[in-house]
């Protein structure tokens, strides 16, 4: 994946990833699974928490799902995020 995103770096502009997969600044690393609480559901889903996803995985784009459209207040959930 990673030389054919390099291969075609005109139209590849990063990877949706758990970890990041190279070391260049050149692609965006997004992470999915972030979640305030680092804990899994009972869909199997595994979360990191954003602290996480920066410091651990090198992600530069953090993907949250179902804790922001779970919400009840989704504007407020999504400032909490914002400011970790």
């Amino acid at each position: 994946v990673v030389e054919c995103a390099k291969k075609y770096s005109d139209f590849v502009i990063g990877f949706i990833s758990q970890s990041r997969l190279t070391t260049t600044d050149k692609f965006l690393h997004c992470t999915p699974g972030v979640h305030l609480n680092n804990t899994g559901d009972q869909l199997g889903q595994q979360y990191v928490t954003p602290r996480q996803a920066i410091d651990e995985r090198g992600a530069d784009i953090l993907i949250v799902g179902r804790a922001i459209l779970d919400s009840i207040n989704r504007a407020k959930t999504a400032e909490e995020y914002q400011q970790q």
